[in-house]
């Protein structure tokens, strides 16, 4: 990726979700691990953490402090950063949990043409 051309663009590893997606599989947790809402506390948390910032800009807009409102723009382009990762890691998880899934599909598929060839033979 070029430095130039970054504005807009992200690099995932999506080694980690993958590894997640495949320990929830084989551990049959993905229900529970869905229970917990996660990734919608983390967003909220950084929508409110945002917006608590941003009552403060504005109501410190009035005062001439030049040096606070950098710090509050930083502030939210930080937290805007730290929210775009765990979407990346989201949209990384949800792909990762696909390919576990159709392996569920195909082998059920070829359980039920099993069952299917079974009766057949049995009639």
């Amino acid at each position: 990726m070029n430095k130039k051309n970054k504005l807009g663009a992200a690099f995932t590893d999506d080694g980690f979700s993958m590894g997640v997606a495949y320990i929830l599989k084989l551990l049959d947790q993905y229900h529970q691990f869905d229970s917990l809402h996660w990734f919608q506390s983390i967003r909220k948390k950084y929508n409110k953490d945002k917006q608590s910032v941003v009552d403060q800009r504005t109501s410190v807009k009035g005062r001439e402090d030049e040096k606070l409102q950098q710090t509050m723009t930083l502030t939210v382009k930080r937290l805007d950063q730290y929210q775009q990762e765990f979407d990346l890691l989201y949209y990384s998880l949800n792909s990762a949990r696909i390919f576990f899934r159709a392996e569920r599909r195909v082998a059920d598929k070829e359980e039920k043409s099993e069952q299917s060839n079974q009766e057949s033979s049995s009639t």
